[in-house]
């Protein structure tokens, strides 16, 4: 049972003036649209019209002294609500209910950019920082950017928020840096990092070395076949712990696996491949287990890791991406935070 989450906004500062128009209660503005998003609604009609099909429900565990408040209203508050204020009483919220269970395995870290979101012809889009949730499908963390850059000075403190504990953690290039890496090992967690160019001479030499695994092992470690809209994926992974003769290993803490996969896709009689590097930190693969027992459990973490889903803005639509709220009724506001899953969700109450 998720916990009543109004005492939880009670404490939120209300960021709309002290007026005689002043209807509703912000802790009931904010509960309401928790619970439509919880099941299914994506825009501000949508939660205003679940409000007033469940007026009876909600009144259990809220007052609603003047009733659901309407759709403006919904659009307005979001717009001007204080997002930091706003994530801390959320967090707290969702810590309490335990949303996704009790524990997190694996977290992935990659930016979008939200369509439709140019201010004017010269503008720039919005650019989000996601961590999603590999195994419940939620995200319970993002982040607004200014560029695809800037994604590197953000992630530190999206991971800040986790208790990373025996958490893998999966970041693309961007992300793989000695900073980061350290981060995660003093925190106790575990990383799979992409290797691209820009960490040219650490990718070059890993892919040479990679590749002469492959080389001597051609079928891989490990082998994932998948069916899709007429497309055929075939990937192959090859994981070593042969990495004594890397001169950069002593600059990436806790690093003790290297991998390369190779995808290679089938589509309408064309054939592409594609090889990728990661370096990969991990204490609960036991070495003996070897290079086969490794590549099975890390063939998906890779896979999750870059199957995070971008986001779609537009209208007066909520953009909706696992556990991301944000009204695009303020381009330029940071995204707050919210819960998508296709539940009724239940205080003690039944709908």
């Amino acid at each position: 049972m998720l916990p009543n989450p109004r005492p939880f906004f009670e404490s939120l500062p209300d960021p709309r003036r002290a007026t005689q128009n002043k209807l509703h209660r912000l802790s009931d503005i904010l509960s309401i649209a928790l619970c439509a998003v919880l099941s299914g609604m994506d825009d501000w009609e949508a939660v205003a019209e679940f409000g007033r099909a469940k007026e009876d429900w909600l009144r259990q565990f809220l007052p609603l002294p003047n009733g659901i408040p309407s759709h403006d209203t919904f659009g307005r508050v979001f717009s001007l609500l204080d997002p930091d204020a706003f994530e801390a009483a959320f967090f707290d919220w969702a810590t309490h209910a335990s949303i996704g269970g009790d524990t997190l395995d694996q977290l992935a870290l990659d930016g979008k950019t939200a369509r439709r979101t140019h201010q004017g012809t010269a503008g720039r889009a919005l650019h989000l920082l996601h961590a999603w949730s590999c195994e419940t499908g939620l995200l319970p963390a993002q982040r607004a950017v200014d560029a695809k850059s800037n994604e590197i000075t953000a992630i530190p403190d999206i991971l800040s928020l986790f208790d990373l504990r025996d958490v893998t953690v999966s970041i693309d290039a961007i992300g793989c840096q000695k900073t980061v890496a350290r981060q995660i090992t003093e925190a106790s967690g575990d990383y799979v990092l992409a290797l691209k160019g820009n960490q040219s001479t650490l990718h070059d030499d890993v892919r040479l070395f990679m590749d002469s695994v492959a080389g001597r092992r051609p079928q891989g470690h490990a082998e994932a076949v998948e069916k899709d809209h007429g497309r055929i994926e075939t990937r192959r992974i090859w994981v070593s712990d042969e990495i004594g003769w890397l001169t950069q290993k002593p600059d990436w803490p806790g690093l003790r696996t290297l991998a390369m996969v190779e995808s290679r896709r089938e589509l309408n009689g064309q054939v592409s491949c594609e090889r990728r590097c990661f370096m990969y930190r991990t204490y609960g693969m036991p070495r003996a287990q070897g290079c086969a027992g490794a590549a099975i459990p890390l063939m998906p973490r890779i896979r999750n890791g870059s199957a995070v889903t971008s986001v779609t803005t537009g209208g007066s639509r909520i953009a909706c991406t696992g556990c991301s709220m944000w009204p695009s009724t303020r381009i330029n506001h940071e995204p707050e935070w919210g819960m998508r899953r296709k539940i009724w969700p239940s205080f003690g109450a039944s709908p």
